[in-house]
């Protein structure tokens, strides 16, 4: 399974390109729910909270693209069998801007999935999961310092939002269902991920002037593998595709972990990755007990590079990972004594 793993990653790096660029984040294991519906409430714990900060091209413009996520998920309840288990995920953008325009993007996520164990060991579980996602965007209105070679008066872009402008702003929002399934093989000495979504399948339609604009069709591809080579070293590779419209997003990525304190549960992690056609990404964090951090940079090897300088994008994501243990009842023994 490991060595299908690696020939599946090396098949996407050469077989997709890249189309398109937009926000994405580097270190997407710290927002499971913006990836795929079916990993709420695929780990071994009580409970996870967490979230991620990204801000990228802050070199090449006042206004950057900046995007803060929050995210919780648990493992609620046992299925219709004794291993199978039913994980529900809350998420949140906080805001998603993007540019000198002030595209602003605000989302809203609940989903569920339903974990179905293929042994009662619960080593090879089928997931699949479901997410309600609910989004808001506004956009500034166009001024005289942005017509595209035009003025005000006559630039019909100008004139196509001031139609629908309130405040300087435009508005509008839609719902979309997003669907995922994934496999998880678990053993002693590694965990492997994979799986397949699909979000925007309703075609939900967006307004942000005169006429409505149909979203496309957005799957993506995950894949994660942890193997721990010795009792302090572990190697995790991983990709992730997105293919909407004529964009495309393909990232490969490999980690090294080193357990520092065995006693203090200390971790530190470190690796490289590869968004194709984009950029070559540095990440770097720890595992402290149930606290995991992580900071990923981006080195910009697009043609965006003359102006950037190579800046690229930085984040900085934060998650915790709690346990709760219920008191054992104990049934009280009363003892006769002997006359």
């Amino acid at each position: 399974m490991q060595n299908r793993f690696i020939l599946l990653l090396l098949f996407v790096l050469f077989v997709f390109g890249v189309k398109g660029q937009g926000l994405h984040f580097t270190q997407f294991e710290f927002a499971p729910l913006t990836v795929n519906p079916a990993l709420a409430g695929a780990y071994k714990g009580s409970y996870r909270i967490g979230g991620i900060y990204r801000d990228q091209y802050g070199s090449v413009a006042t206004n950057s693209f900046k995007t803060l996520n929050f995210m919780a998920d648990a493992p609620i309840i046992r299925g219709f069998r004794s291993q199978d288990w039913i994980g529900i995920g809350l998420g949140t953008s906080v805001f998603d801007e993007a540019g000198a325009l002030g595209y602003k993007t605000t989302f809203f996520r609940i989903n569920g999935a339903y974990h179905l164990s293929l042994d009662k060991k619960q080593t090879r579980i089928f997931t699949i999961g479901v997410q309600l996602n609910n989004a808001s965007v506004n956009l500034n209105t166009l001024s005289s310092d942005d017509t595209r070679g035009g003025t005000p008066l006559t630039d019909p872009d100008v004139e196509m939002f001031n139609q629908r402008s309130q405040n300087g702003e435009v508005s509008d929002g839609y719902g979309d269902y997003v669907f995922g399934v994934m496999f998880n093989s678990r053993g002693k000495e590694s965990d492997l991920k994979m799986g397949v979504s699909a979000a925007r399948i309703l075609a939900p339609e967006l307004r942000l002037g005169p006429s409505l604009e149909k979203l496309d069709f957005r799957i993506t591809l995950f894949g994660m593998l942890t193997r721990q080579l010795n009792k302090k070293t572990s190697f995790t590779p991983g990709f992730l595709v997105q293919l909407q419209g004529p964009a495309r997003e393909i990232v490969a990525q490999g980690k090294i972990g080193y357990l520092v304190n065995e006693q203090k549960s200390l971790k530190i992690n470190g690796g490289l990755g590869y968004r194709v056609g984009d950029a070559i990404q540095f990440l770097l964090g720890a595992d402290i007990k149930n606290i995991k951090v992580g900071i990923g940079y981006d080195l910009n090897m697009s043609g965006l590079t003359p102006a950037t300088g190579t800046v690229g994008g930085f984040e900085i994501g934060v998650s915790y990972m709690g346990s709760i243990f219920r008191k054992p009842k104990v049934k009280p023994i009363i003892v006769c004594p002997r006359l």
